[in-house]
């Protein structure tokens, strides 16, 4: 992927067992419309599986803690800023 392809804002989203506010964040993420947004679920583990919506990326690992969600999301993400978000969190409209 060249830089010009790449996103210009990567949102990592690390999430364990809380399909509810995960449902309510992406769905704020999808809401917003500046610029362009890449969104990375990591699923720390979680029994069943996290489900996501496209064009959310999802990352699923072992069961290690936010840290390690965390950190593999970091690595995975493309953008030119990097965001950790909480997955109980939801964006307002912008």
């Amino acid at each position: 992927m060249s830089r010009h392809d790449a996103p210009q804002l990567s949102v990592i989203i690390a999430t364990w067992n809380r399909p509810l506010a995960l449902a309510r964040c992406l769905a704020g993420w999808a809401r917003q419309t500046a610029g362009a947004i890449e969104v990375v679920v990591v699923d720390d583990g979680s029994e069943p599986a996290a489900a996501i919506p496209p064009p959310c990326r999802l990352l699923r690992i072992a069961h290690a803690g936010v840290a390690a969600a965390r950190n593999a999301g970091l690595r995975a993400a493309r953008g030119e800023y990097l965001v950790l978000y909480d997955d109980d969190l939801c964006p307002h409209p912008r």
